[in-house]
C-alpha cells in the first residue's frame, strides 16, 4: 500500500468520481483506476460498488476510509514536524563574491 494509492482513494471519495479525482491529483484516469485496483487486490476486498456511472463505498470501503483519513493526517503531521529539523540545519547563510573589473 502506498500513499499515492491512499491519496487516490481519498480523492475518489471526495469527488465521488474517478475522472474528477484524477484531475485534482494531476494524473490520468487510468492511473487512478490502477491505484484502486492494486489497492483492492492487496486488501482482498472491493472498496467501491461501481454501477454504470455512479460509485459508492462498500462496507469495507467505509472502514478503509477511516484508516485513510487518519493515515494522511499522520503523514502531513510528520512532514510538518520534520521541517523544523531541516530548518535548524540551514540557519546560516554564506554569500560568495567575485571581484570584477570595472
Amino acid at each position: 500500500m502506498t500513499f499515492e494509492q491512499i491519496k487516490s482513494f481519498l480523492a475518489i471519495v471526495k469527488y465521488n468520481h474517478f475522472t474528477l479525482a484524477s484531475q485534482e491529483l494531476y494524473i490520468s484516469q487510468s492511473s487512478i483506476s490502477k491505484h484502486i485496483k492494486s489497492l483492492e487486490k492487496e486488501l482482498g476486498v472491493e472498496l467501491f460498488n461501481r454501477q454504470h456511472r455512479s460509485i459508492k463505498l462498500t462496507d469495507a470501503g467505509e472502514e478503509f476510509y477511516k484508516f485513510a483519513q487518519k493515515s494522511m493526517a499522520d503523514y502531513k503531521n510528520i512532514l510538518s514536524d520534520m521541517k523544523k529539523y531541516s530548518c535548524e540545519e540551514s540557519s546560516s547563510i554564506s554569500i560568495g563574491v567575485i571581484d570584477t573589473m570595472v
